[in-house]
């Protein structure tokens, strides 16, 4: 990861604040469950499960594990796995960028972003990628606040 080398305002979702690849489900995500080993953030039709895994004698890594229901009987998962420095810049409590995000700021507009992992643009958070902001995109949006960004730095036992 590095200092974030570029910072590219993204093309905005009609006349609202948030960019054109951000669901505006995101801002109904809200943190469910917060402690030193999980936290939980969802709504009624998204849940994302962060956990910090330890093996001896190495960095603590995070999993986050995402489920999106569409419809009754549609819905889209997966999982990821961040490092410290990338779940910081993902959760907004800093601005790095990851060796394979600079294109994604260039092509989408963000402050931080790493391939296959995130991408942000402020305070809106869409994991693993930018999509198209309509209801079936196989990732995650939220809107990050306060007691989120907590909860990331008790992950991060900060």
């Amino acid at each position: 990861m590095k200092s974030a080398t570029i910072t590219k305002k993204p093309r905005m979702s009609g006349g609202f604040p948030w960019p054109s690849w951000w669901h505006h489900h995101g801002i109904k995500a809200v943190l469910k469950e917060s402690g030193p080993r999980k936290a939980v953030i969802g709504s009624n039709a998204a849940t994302l499960t962060i956990s910090r895994v330890e093996k001896e004698g190495s960095p603590a890594v995070f999993h986050l594990v995402w489920s999106v229901v569409h419809a009754f009987d549609m819905w889209s998962m997966g999982q990821v796995v961040m490092d410290e420095r990338e779940l910081k810049a993902a959760f907004g409590l800093s601005n790095e960028t990851g060796d394979y995000g600079d294109w994604l700021i260039e092509a989408y507009g963000a402050e931080s972003a790493e391939q296959r992992l995130y991408i942000r643009w402020k305070r809106y958070l869409n994991i693993p990628g930018p999509g198209t902001a309509h209801d079936g995109d196989p990732n995650m949006s939220i809107e990050i606040e306060g007691q989120i960004q907590n909860a990331i730095r008790t992950l991060l036992q900060e």
